[in-house]
């Protein structure tokens, strides 16, 4: 409180005037001291914490110990922002997105004021207030969505309706009021949450009504029904919640219960003390009648709720029998007669009574039926050996015998508690095999069999296990034919650096020392780990040395890992909802266009998609309340390829371990846990560091990166809602039946935590500046396909509702297949059929493949276009003609070339994370190559590029379409295209 008092003394001094910005960010020295001292106070709280409580500060007796997980979290923050705060304060000064970041980091701080929510638990009107508010929370998000609905509508009809009068009034003053309220939709937004919560109503409302008392007609309606009417029934909704929760307060109860019998205990002890007159501590008749005769004792007994009417009777029901009342027996018989008989006393002392009658009556029946059954005895059992003969006897134990083994085969079969009322059967509760003593009973019934192995599980297939050879095979027939179809690129520009550039061209340059190394592979970066190329790496080394399957080996390697997906998410659907909701599941899968255009890919996004698909099997197969290794392994290989997986699976975690009640089962799952991703972890830091050359944490190295130097933020930022709109593009037609799917999951236990732990991840990708395209929707997608599967199994669509989802997936899969920037894949193919000594690119950054599109060609060229502003890509489209002679300086000018080269070309970025990619900005001449692929819009944009052509001896030697639109150098441009010039010598 003294720091935020202190900073905004000096705030104000500096608005003031009377400091400067600078002398105000530099905070006192003194304030740096406390916060320090502070600082190690709480680290040393919980050193001590930790070592006193030892397990149980993890894990106590209800559970995960948030709190303590809470105090730990906030002075990590603390000591994360001491050490990390020097760095990134050293680029304040040329970049203020650390800064920034930092700032928001030093928020986490003001968590410490919720350590007083501990003491409110202490108090217990405190801890009524609490609860009750805890148990509003439902009431209040309804109510909460409910009057934002009645905002919304209001705030769209005063919008729409103010805009003529904005345009075409004259009274500026008038005109400026109605628009600061009312101009935009977040204006009148505002102003109707002003209205309904401040009480302000008039302010807003009053002067609207000189533009048209129209207007007094909505605001009206909205003030009666949502201002007095809505918040008046919220009010009383929250009014009844309170009551509820207090009257159900148990452990006011308690405590109330407890005084009042610590109360009558102390009354007790005060009157048998003035009837023991003998002071034996035991009350005779004598004593006992005596004690009652008195008028002060009867009343204070009628205080105690007891009727004394009859004090021998009264006597007699406290004495156990040996004449006399002790202490004990007074003190509790006199709680046990208190207060007027209960109804359910009498009740229940009339059906005893009952009881007791029917008993008698029965005794007297068998009674006389076994004096007249006596005499026939004899004759009765004559008569059935003339029927059934001497063995009747065996053959009724047979009969019970039999039934009695049905009746226990049964009850042995009987599901689990949990089993689902819809009748769909929980596979693990009919996999689990039979105990010995029952195998006989259910083979009887012919449910079970028997092996060379002992006893066997109920004869009922498992989930996947029919003809799953046979489906596997389909699956990885139908993924390399959809490899082989696609023939364009997913996007220009950045994004293909991690399709090919980052995983085949990586894995080509290491094995034949062809191809080119991005600048995320520079030692002084290392944001990328060796595990995804590896792969393509060992696939190489075993393929024959073809370029075409250099080319397009990884990408059926790619497309063989799809089909382990298909397959994994076709079990996991069929376990969760069987054979319906497998079919369901699987259309979605195969038959959406963008699992078509992105799965079979090169990505380490694509991998990453393959895992979770087969991470989420074992989830969903896992027994209940264990920890799910195989789950575990696969989560941290995502994590190892793609550290931004790791948001998914910490959510995860958090949610499990808040599912478990039970130490040993937390124990187990933070055990498995953090053994499972320490190895994995362990093994590709090794892998990284002997690649590097030293120790390398990659994980930290793409966080420093991206997150605390924002760096991403250098190829571009995007709004918060980015993926919320990839979600939209990307499921199309599947989008309604999706949203339907998580209402479904919702109703399932097993499906929460994935969705928990995926709404968790989207929002942490949300909040960084720049946002890569929607493949990093893509390791989400087995959870979409299933959840959308989910939907149409509950919707039980038609066929044709089903060709109306499906028909647009089909057509866009088509287009973006085949069509959409094809050609980037198109130029490589005709230099495999045409090569050539030498090759430049002049296009936008990675728009085609590289080396491992067109093995054997050594000298090939291309701009770079590492991160900042300097790098030789944007300066030659900024300035082709000016660069064009420092690129190729051998090359012959023209009078427009001469003319540009005197231009001054821009100066590369500053920041000292890019400083050791400075030889990266710099141009490096080339010798004129014998083929030129130039950018389409190129030609268009600098018409003195075709003059230097024909100067140079270039002529056209093949024209590719790249499809309808794409992302070039220049911005959005239609019609893209890419040309092949061949310079004839």
């Amino acid at each position: 409180m003294r720091l935020l008092q202190t900073l905004g003394d000096r705030l104000g001094k500096a608005l003031a005037g009377e400091i400067s910005q600078d002398q105000f960010e530099r905070r006192p020295t003194e304030l740096v001291g406390l916060e320090l001292f502070f600082l190690s106070v709480y680290a040393l709280e919980q050193v001590f914490r930790i070592g006193v409580l030892g397990k149980e500060w993890l894990i106590s007796k209800d559970g995960v110990a948030w709190t303590n997980l809470c105090d730990f979290a906030i002075v990590a923050f603390g000591v994360f922002d001491a050490v990390v705060a020097a760095e990134i304060n050293e680029n304040e000064g040329r970049d203020s997105r650390g800064s920034l970041l930092l700032r928001m980091l030093r928020l986490t701080r003001v968590v410490k004021s919720v350590r007083l929510l501990r003491v409110i638990g202490l108090f217990r009107q405190l801890r009524s207030l609490m609860d009750s508010f805890y148990a509003s929370i439902a009431a209040l998000s309804w109510s909460l969505i409910m009057l934002l609905i009645c905002q919304l509508i209001a705030a769209l009809i005063l919008c729409q309706s103010v805009i003529p009068y904005l345009l075409e009034s004259k009274d500026h003053d008038l005109k400026v009021w109605t628009y600061e309220r009312y101009g935009t939709f977040s204006r009148s937004m505002y102003t109707f949450f002003e209205i309904t919560f401040s009480g302000g109503w008039p302010s807003n409302v009053r002067p609207l009504l000189d533009v048209s008392y129209w207007y007094a007609v909505p605001c009206l309606t909205y003030v009666i029904l949502v201002v007095f009417a809505a918040l008046r029934l919220i009010t009383a909704l929250f009014v009844r919640s309170t009551l509820q929760v207090l009257a159900k307060d148990a452990g006011q109860a308690v405590l109330e219960r407890l005084q009042q019998t610590a109360e009558l205990q102390e009354k007790l002890v005060e009157l048998f003390c003035d009837g023991d007159m003998d002071g034996d501590r035991a009350l005779n008749l004598d004593e006992w009648r005596s004690l009652l005769s008195h008028k002060e004792i009867l009343q204070y007994m009628s205080v105690l709720e007891v009727d004394v009417h009859d004090a021998e009777t009264l006597f007699h029901l406290l004495d156990d029998g040996d004449g006399v009342l002790t202490f004990s027996e007074f003190c509790e018989g006199i709680p046990k007669i208190r207060g007027p008989a209960r109804s359910l006393d009498i009740i229940a002392l009339q059906h005893n009574l009952e009881e007791v009658r029917a008993d008698c009556q029965d005794i007297l029946l068998q009674m006389e039926a076994l004096t007249e059954s006596h005499s026939e005895r004899e004759s009765s059992h004559a008569r059935h050996l003339k029927v059934f003969g001497p063995n009747v006897g065996q053959a009724q134990r047979g009969i019970l015998l039999d039934l009695r083994a049905k009746a226990s085969a049964m009850q042995s079969l009987e599901m689990e508690p949990g089993e689902p009322e819809s009748g769909e059967v929980n596979r693990e509760n009919w996999r689990a095999p039979f105990p010995t003593g029952s195998l006989l009973r259910c083979k009887k019934l012919g449910l079970c069999d028997t092996g060379s192995s002992g006893p066997t599980a109920l004869q009922i297939p498992p989930a996947g296990e029919s003809n799953g050879i046979g489906d596997m095979w389909c699956f990885l027939v139908f993924r390399l034919v959809n490899a082989l179809l696609l023939r364009t690129s997913f996007n220009p520009d950045e994004c293909l650096t991690v399709k090919y550039w980052q995983g085949p061209e990586v894995a080509h340059a290491w094995l034949f020392q062809e191809g080119h190394l991005t600048w995320e592979w520079e030692p002084c970066m290392a944001v990328r780990g060796v595990l995804h190329p590896g792969l393509f790496w060992a696939l190489l080394a075993l393929l024959p040395k073809s370029p075409w399957l250099v080319a397009y080996g990884p990408r059926l390697l790619q497309g063989a890992l799809a089909s382990l997906a298909d397959g994994a998410l076709w079990r996991a659907a069929r376990a969760l909802g069987g054979d319906g909701l497998a079919r369901a599941v699987l259309a979605v899968q195969l038959g959406g266009w963008f699992q078509l255009y992105a799965l079979p890919r090169t990505f380490s996004s694509s991998l990453e998609a393959v895992l979770a698909a087969l991470s989420l099997e074992q989830l969903l197969a896992a027994p209940p309340r264990s920890a799910p290794r195989a789950a575990l392994a696969l989560g941290a290989l995502q994590v190892a390829l793609r550290p931004t997986a790791a948001g998914f699976w910490l959510a995860w975690a958090v949610a499990e371990m808040a599912k478990r009640r039970s130490r040993k089962q937390l124990q187990e799952l933070i055990l498995v846990g953090v053994s499972i991703s320490g190895t994995v972890l362990a093994v590709s830091t090794l892998l990284d560091s002997l690649y590097y050359g030293g120790f390398c944490l990659v994980p930290w190295n793409f966080l420093r990166f991206n997150v605390l130097q924002d760096g991403s933020a250098l190829y571009g930022s995007h709004p918060w809602y980015w993926y919320a709109e990839g979600l939209a593009v990307t499921l199309g037609t599947f989008l309604p039946f999706t949203c339907l799917g998580v209402v479904q999951a919702l109703r399932r236990p097993l499906l929460w935590a994935p969705l928990l732990a995926t709404g968790a991840s989207l929002a942490v990708l949300s909040c960084a500046s720049h946002k890569e395209t929607y493949r990093f929707l893509l390791p989400h997608f087995p959870l979409f396909s299933l959840l959308t599967g989910l939907g149409l199994h509950a919707m039980r669509a038609g066929r044709w509702t089903l060709g109306l989802v499906f028909a647009p997936q089909a057509v866009a899969a088509l287009f973006f297949c085949l069509v959409h920037q094809r050609g980037g894949e198109a130029v490589m193919g005709h230099l495999r059929q045409h090569p050539a000594e030498s090759v430049f690119f002049l296009t936008a950054c990675h728009a085609t493949p590289f080396h491992s599109f067109v093995h054997g060609t050594k000298n090939m060229g291309f701009l770079d276009c590492s991160p900042g502003q300097g790098s030789p890509r944007d300066r030659f489209f900024q300035q082709p003609m000016a660069v064009l002679p420092e690129l190729f300086p051998d090359a012959l000018g023209s009078p427009a070339a001469s003319e540009a080269s005197k231009a001054e070309a821009p100066a590369p970025a500053e920041g000292r994370a890019m400083q050791c990619l400075e030889h990266r900005y710099q141009v490096k001449p080339q010798p004129l190559p014998e083929i030129l692929v130039l950018w389409g819009g190129l030609l268009l944009k600098e018409s003195a590029m075709s003059e230097w052509l024909e100067v140079n001896g270039y002529q056209l030697e093949r024209f590719l379409a790249d499809g309808i639109w794409s992302e070039g150098p220049y911005g959005l441009e239609m019609w893209p295209s890419f040309s092949i010039f061949r310079r004839k010598l």
